[in-house]
């Protein structure tokens, strides 16, 4: 019986851990397949694919249970491989199941949650880092135009510029181009190609340069391949004059490096942990990682004067972290076998007691009814032999009468007390010797006497058999202790009793 227990208890444990890996790794998949759609697993539109997965495998554990559990539990434990340990087994993992999944679904989609949000705050505050630098930038140009606009001189430019330049360490060149042609570079060392470029006369420039005279605010322009190597953006502000400002003068023009931009602003430092990119109203990318292809970025915007940028960034492994979720998932699991295990022990434990009592009754049953058999079988015997059976306690003079007992004296077995029956039934003339036998039985332990009793009128003769059972003291009267005997009786056609 305990080898059987033991592997039952065997049986169910390897079914349960199987069912519960199985069931994990559907969630699993679950899980990957609706990040892919919305990152953020839905637990009802996940339902659809996890439900009737659910059930199948449930449905095989009970098929497990059904088919395994009584080829080791034979002999003393019968039924521990019923359908109501299969169903019951089945129906816990169900539950059990949809609430693990829950559980992990929810727990990692929180986790994902506050990624995004750590991911969305430092997005803005990169944004905003390159919103103050492109400030800066575009300051440098405003104070240039302001010169100019209060009566600057183009001879002064050159100290002017280098007042600038230091000042704002993002720029790396300012420019003067007169009606838009550029006429002096600080610093021209490097830069000597670009004198004489007329901005107005360039296909590529054109457009850029009448959108920026007629806004009449500063427009940022680029990036574009330096020949000097590098990616470069141009701030273009339009200078006007004259006693009104209407009269367009020209443009102070800044130029800085991509790379200078990204390196003050700190961007480049998230390359070990995200992944970003920055593209213009456009769509089209200004910089940032070649194969950017991230699920799910989270964005922020840069505002500078005349336009905006999009900075977009994600974890460079990605938001889903499947050790983070197999780890759950393996102590949801873990969890789940156990809560399946200890139902099945409970169930099967409930089983057996009732089939323990199932079969006490019906061994208590077959007993009652043999005993009924038997007491008949004595009854008939008894009737037929004319011998009845008694007992007697020897301390309260309780007296118990087989069937017969009753007949041969002709009382009742609703009479109260058969003892006084029994003694005013004694003949008068044999009262003493059955007096002296019970004495003498008393003291040997083994009664017998013939005497006569008197029924209703007629005599009739009866011998009395009895031993005694006597306490641990030897005494014969103690209490629950007494005689048990029979009778043996004989009717008699003699004289009648007398009166």
């Amino acid at each position: 019986m305990l080898a059987s227990r033991s592997a039952s208890i065997i049986v169910c444990a390897l079914l349960s851990g199987a069912a519960s890996a199985f069931w994990q790794g559907g969630v699993f998949l679950a899980f990957m397949h609706c990040s892919k759609q919305q990152l953020v697993c839905d637990p009802g539109a996940s339902a659809v694919f996890l439900v009737p997965f659910a059930l199948v495998i449930a449905a095989l554990l009970g098929v497990g249970l059904r088919l395994l559990l009584p080829l080791r539990a034979k002999g003393d434990t019968p039924g521990w491989g019923s359908y109501r340990v299969s169903l019951s087994g089945g129906a816990a993992f169900l539950v059990g199941a949809l609430v693990c999944a829950w559980i992990v679904i929810n727990e990692n989609n929180q986790e994902l949650g506050l990624k995004r949000s750590d991911a969305q705050s430092i997005a803005h505050g990169y944004a905003s880092a390159i919103e103050h630098q492109l400030s800066q930038a575009t300051a440098a140009t405003n104070n240039l135009g302001s010169w100019l606009e209060g009566g600057g001189e183009p001879a002064q430019f050159e100290s002017q510029a280098l007042k600038l330049l230091t000042r704002y360490p993002l720029l790396e060149v300012l420019q003067l181009a007169p009606v838009g042609v550029v006429r002096q570079i600080v610093p021209l060392a490097g830069h000597e190609s670009a004198l004489g470029h007329d901005l107005f006369d360039d296909p590529e420039r054109r457009d850029d340069a009448i959108k920026t005279r007629d806004s009449r605010i500063p427009q940022l322009s680029g990036p574009f391949p330096l020949r000097q190597g590098g990616q470069g953006v141009l701030i273009r502000n339009p200078v006007f004059n004259g006693s009104d400002n209407r009269e367009f003068w020209g443009f102070a023009i800044g130029l800085l490096r991509m790379e200078s931009l990204i390196r003050l602003s700190g961007l480049d430092q998230l390359e070990n942990q995200y992944s970003w990119v920055i593209y213009d109203s456009s769509g089209r990318q200004l910089a940032g990682a070649s194969m950017f292809q991230r699920a799910f970025p989270v964005a922020s915007m840069v505002s500078y004067s005349g336009g905006v940028w999009r900075l977009e960034l994600a974890p460079g492994a990605g938001w889903f972290s499947p050790r983070h979720f197999l780890s759950d998932a393996y102590l949801g699991g873990l969890l789940l076998a156990v809560f399946v295990l200890v139902v099945l022990q409970l169930v099967m434990q409930s089983t057996l007691l009732q089939h323990e009592v199932s079969r006490r009754t019906r061994d208590l049953t077959a007993v009652r009814s043999a005993q009924e058999k038997t007491n008949w079988l004595l009854d008939q015997s008894q009737r037929l032999a004319h011998t009845g059976s008694w007992q007697l306690d020897l301390l309260t003079n309780d007296l118990i009468w087989s069937d017969e007992t009753y007949r041969i004296f002709a009382a009742s077995p609703e009479c109260a007390d058969l003892y006084s029956v029994f003694k005013s039934a004694i003949h008068p003339d044999d009262v003493a010797r059955v007096d002296e036998a019970w004495e003498r039985g008393l003291e040997s332990g083994h009664y017998e006497v013939e005497h006569r009793i008197c029924i209703g009128g007629d005599i009739r003769w009866v011998r009395e058999i009895a031993e005694f059972q006597h306490d641990d003291g030897g005494a014969a009267a103690s209490r629950n202790r007494g005689g048990q005997g029979c009778y043996a009786a004989e009717s008699g056609t003699g004289p009648t009793c007398p009166q």
